[in-house]
């Protein structure tokens, strides 16, 4: 999906947690409320790494593959497009930050 404010960068769904809320938890409420689907088979985390940490705040990217099983893609306002992306297209777009095309290479070299 493209955010509006980035409209040449590519990002898959995701976000920050509620208080109190599970890992699974808030990526299938981020998953509903960024393009309109339901998800099922979290079974991966694909990588988990520290993206930003000061002595007020730590940022931790956790990286999950799961399947979507209902809905269509209905995007929230903070973005203008999304597209189904094959495998061997992926790391051929441009990203919004360097990590998740690292964390999608380690998908495609773990999952030939």
């Amino acid at each position: 999906m493209r955010y509006r404010d980035l409209a040449e960068t590519w990002d898959l769904p995701g976000g920050r947690l509620k208080v109190a809320e599970g890992l699974e938890e808030g990526l299938e409420r981020e998953v509903k409320e960024e393009v309109g689907l339901r998800i099922e088979n979290i079974k991966n985390v694909l990588e988990i790494k520290t993206v930003f940490r000061n002595q007020n705040e730590h940022i931790v990217r956790v990286t999950y593959i799961c399947s979507a099983y209902d809905g269509e893609v209905q995007l929230s306002e903070e973005h203008t497009s999304a597209s189904w992306i094959r495998r061997e297209e992926l790391l051929g777009l441009q990203y919004k930050d360097e990590m998740l095309r690292d964390t999608l290479r380690k998908y495609l070299d773990r999952y030939r």
